[in-house]
């Protein structure tokens, strides 16, 4: 589910904010990108020791936070400066969300097996976005771009609530 989610994000990022800043007049979104690969980088660095420190599980739910927010933040957006905030959070959310669920996910096969559980995971990535893109396009024709952002806000918020409760008695090896 949480892999499913991060497609959606990539959805959000890579295919609908090219159009809504079109439709602003933006001269593109370079600066939402360069912030969110620096940010993202920048995060893994910082959070390199928080699997062990603060555990998995908690850094998917703060990476879900993070993607929840920058998706609410796009929709204040009107310049291409503005871009920068989200990009930020987005960029965290990435940073947390990429490494823990690749890991977990391949870890819950056995060893023999971990490549095929990544592949799995990233399959699911793929997936949250083959589902998630025509069912975000539908709400920008009928509300616009906003309702978008904030629709893939609630969902990413609403996974994070599932999964917080399905792993609250997991244990983080």
């Amino acid at each position: 589910l949480v892999a499913m989610m991060m497609g959606v994000g990539f959805v959000v990022t890579t295919v609908f904010l090219t159009r809504h800043a079109t439709e602003l007049g933006l001269p593109g979104i370079r600066t939402f990108f360069t912030s969110y690969a620096a940010s993202a980088f920048l995060f893994r660095l910082l959070s390199r020791t928080w699997s062990r420190s603060i555990g998995r599980h908690r850094m998917i739910l703060m990476g879900l936070a993070g993607h929840s927010a920058g998706h609410v933040l796009l929709c204040t957006v009107t310049n291409e400066w503005h871009l920068i905030v989200p990009a930020i959070a987005c960029g965290f959310g990435h940073a947390m969300l990429f490494p823990c669920v690749v890991s977990l996910g391949a870890g819950a096969f056995p060893p023999e097996y971990r490549g095929s559980g990544t592949t799995i995971i990233l399959g699911f990535m793929d997936l949250g976005v083959f589902l998630s893109a025509p069912l975000l396009w539908r709400v920008i024709d009928m509300y616009g771009f906003s309702p978008m952002f904030l629709t893939s806000a609630a969902v990413g918020a609403l996974v994070a609530i599932v999964y917080a409760r399905a792993s609250r008695s997991a244990v983080d090896e």
